[in-house]
């Protein structure tokens, strides 16, 4: 078992509503990485489509000490590794391309979409905790 330290976490619109559903269900009063982001740039649409989970994830961010980018601000990875990315320091997001930012030096752990649904917040359960660790295998 290996315990690391999360120093940032990033989650964008498409699933940042389980994971913030998740932290009301656990009772999680605030996130403890120094640094997260919650980024509105995968579920835009023209119209109002969206509207009523944006302004919960607006909320949220508020309640439970996320910093809130909105929408055009642009792509969740892309903004994230040229302003936050840190060489030393890790990154847990909900994008699978938050890895890129390993090449700036930081370790940097994408969720991807493969924990939407069921999974979708236990990757930033984790990272509420001041320590993660996860057995080799688990989802």
């Amino acid at each position: 078992m290996l315990g690391i330290r999360i120093n940032q976490t990033l989650t964008q619109d498409a699933m940042g509503t389980m994971a913030f559903l998740q932290f009301e269900a656990l009772g999680i009063a605030e996130v403890q990485s120094d640094l997260s982001l919650k980024y509105v740039d995968h579920t835009l649409q023209v119209g109002f489509e969206n509207n009523d989970d944006h302004v919960y994830l607006q909320s949220a961010c508020a309640r439970f000490g996320f910093v809130c980018s909105r929408a055009g601000n642009g792509v969740c990875h892309q903004v994230h590794l040229e302003r936050f990315s840190r060489a030393g320091t890790t990154l847990l997001g909900a994008d699978s391309h938050t890895t890129t930012g390993g090449g700036l030096g930081q370790i940097a752990i994408g969720a991807g979409a493969r924990y939407g649904g069921r999974h979708g917040g236990r990757a930033f359960r984790a990272a509420c905790s001041t320590t993660s660790s996860r057995k080799k295998g688990a989802p």
